[in-house]
């Protein structure tokens, strides 16, 4: 299963419990990482790197703000936010996601190695760091045809690896997942 890495400003037991009972991917909370809470963002993707975990925040700014600290090859970073400057939640954050999912049937078998990937209400793009600045590859509505192919195709095109679809009965849970989403 991929791995997600939840930071401080996405960190929820309730974003966490929803994707333990979909069984789709690992997620992990941000106190799995062992870092104390006054870590720097760079600080928390350095963590998750060499664990092999994509960085999931809602940080809409995070990727423009550290995009020099940040490698060009990297397990990848998703942020969930908004194309407004209203503030954020987590019930925004797992509707938005649950919207992407109800699209992007493919979204839990494709790791995005190499990507920045936005997620909104509206649309979701697909960015790479390159000497370290943001470079965006697709803007892809959602009311845009054929819009999951060029998500898919810019996915694997920046290095994304997909796993084969098997039976949510395939994937050990508890023994992955529990420990980082205590009830």
């Amino acid at each position: 299963m991929i791995a997600y890495q939840l930071d401080k400003n996405s960190d929820s037991k309730k974003l966490a419990r929803r994707c333990i009972d979909e069984g789709i991917v690992n997620l992990y909370r941000f106190h799995a990482l062992g870092l104390p809470d006054t870590a720097t963002d760079p600080e928390v993707f350095a963590a998750c790197q060499p664990l092999g975990r994509v960085l999931l925040t809602f940080d809409g700014r995070f990727a423009d703000q550290h995009a020099q600290q940040l490698s060009e090859q990297h397990h990848g970073i998703v942020i969930v936010g908004n194309d407004c400057q209203k503030h954020f939640t987590v019930s925004d954050g797992m509707t938005t996601l649950a919207r992407l999912k109800s699209f992007f049937d493919q979204w839990g078998d494709i790791a995005p190695l190499n990507s920045v990937v936005h997620i909104t209400e509206a649309w979701v793009q697909v960015c790479r760091i390159e000497r370290g600045k943001v470079k965006v590859q697709q803007h892809l509505p959602y009311t845009n045809d054929g819009w999951q192919e060029s998500l898919d195709r810019e996915l694997i095109d920046n290095g994304a690896l997909r796993r084969p679809r098997r039976a949510l009965a395939d994937f050990p849970r508890e023994a992955d997942q529990e420990p980082d989403c205590p009830t």
